[in-house]
């Protein structure tokens, strides 16, 4: 949801550290790094054998992944997702990119790894609820325009693509189905934060990597609320269709967006 994405954007970020070389060949690293994965993970994602049609039957009725022979959907999988997920922000370059990939990464991690620290650079909790959860300051309330992402994206994008990633693996016979979806959801998460650090606080990862993208995968395990997005609300995922370009050496009409 690239629009969302703009209210994430802010100004008088901290400047880049290292020289531009070193932060051109992370980057570079980092994109054949991926497609090497990408590759790799390509070829492991394959059906694994059908459960007997007992269990099959004994299986509720999934809401999300309906194994379609046709369109987007078609190319729908855990690997394709954690791609459209993982890059979605690369859809507005002008607040979010790769360019300084290894510097985004090192201070991702170093926050994820002070999370106190992080709020506290960002004005201290109750800025940071006022933010990322609840307007609860009126003296900023202007700032918490930032926390539409967080619900609209991490806890309903993200946990509606939790659902249906455990979905597609049941599907396809895979054991640990959850497991494997919670696995692949935080790496999706956390690498979405990676390209996103060029331009938010150092608070923000900590509320969707900690906070909000748990709560969708929680929310969306409760049968009666998926239920509800899926019948009432309608809640869908129109997820592109990535290419690796050799020519721009990165991905091209990478992302997703969610209607309802």
């Amino acid at each position: 949801m690239w629009w969302l994405r703009k209210a994430t954007a802010r100004e008088g970020q901290v400047k880049y550290t290292g020289s531009d070389f070193r932060a051109r060949q992370e980057s570079r690293i980092f994109r054949k790094l991926l497609l090497l994965f990408v590759t790799i993970v390509s070829l492991l994602v394959q059906p694994q054998s059908s459960k007997s049609s007992e269990a099959a039957e004994k299986r509720d009725k999934p809401l999300f992944y309906h194994d379609l022979e046709y369109g987007s959907e078609s190319q729908f999988n855990p690997l394709s997702n954690f791609i459209n997920y993982g890059l979605d922000t690369l859809q507005v370059r002008q607040s979010f990119d790769d360019s300084q990939f290894g510097d985004q990464l090192r201070r991702t991690v170093d926050d994820l790894i002070n999370p106190i620290r992080a709020i506290n650079n960002s004005g201290g909790l109750g800025r940071f609820v006022n933010r990322q959860i609840l307007p609860v300051d009126f003296n900023h309330l202007d700032e918490s325009i930032e926390m539409i992402p967080n619900y609209a994206l991490h806890l309903l994008g993200g946990g509606m693509v939790y659902r249906k990633n455990v979905e597609w693996l049941q599907a396809h016979g895979y054991s640990y189905p959850r497991l494997l979806a919670v696995l692949q959801g935080m790496s999706a998460e956390f690498l979405q934060e990676v390209i996103e650090k060029k331009s938010t606080k150092q608070d923000d990862a900590v509320a969707d990597f900690y906070l909000f993208r748990p709560a969708g995968m929680f929310l969306f395990s409760w049968d009666p609320f998926a239920r509800f997005a899926a019948e009432e609300l309608r809640l869908v995922e129109w997820p592109y269709q990535p290419l690796f370009s050799a020519a721009k050496g990165r991905f091209v009409n990478v992302g997703e967006t969610f209607i309802l």
